[in-house]
């Protein structure tokens, strides 16, 4: 179902599919809980609740502009909070 809803949505064909594809997954891991009774109904969370995203096949995993930031393909610079001090040159690909 996700090509066709990227075919009425044309704002989704600039992220790259993988990233829908984790969302995707989270969802219907939510609802799986649910359903199980290992949790409860999954409520509303805006565009700020999740802090983190899924880029197994990416490119720009040394790609640091600026400082705190990451450059991501058809995204542009997404702000990492990196927890530890680290050199962006030592990052593995």
């Amino acid at each position: 179902m996700l090509p066709q809803y990227k075919k009425e949505h044309p704002e989704y064909k600039l992220l790259q599919s993988q990233i829908l594809q984790d969302v995707l997954r989270r969802l219907d891991r939510a609802y799986k809980n649910f359903f199980e009774k290992r949790a409860k109904y999954r409520k509303f969370k805006d565009k700020y609740h999740y802090t983190s995203i899924t880029l197994p096949q990416c490119e720009a995993k040394r790609n640091f502009g600026e400082e705190g930031y990451v450059y991501i393909k058809n995204m542009g610079h997404i702000k990492i909070k990196a927890h530890k001090e680290y050199d962006p040159s030592k990052v593995k690909p």
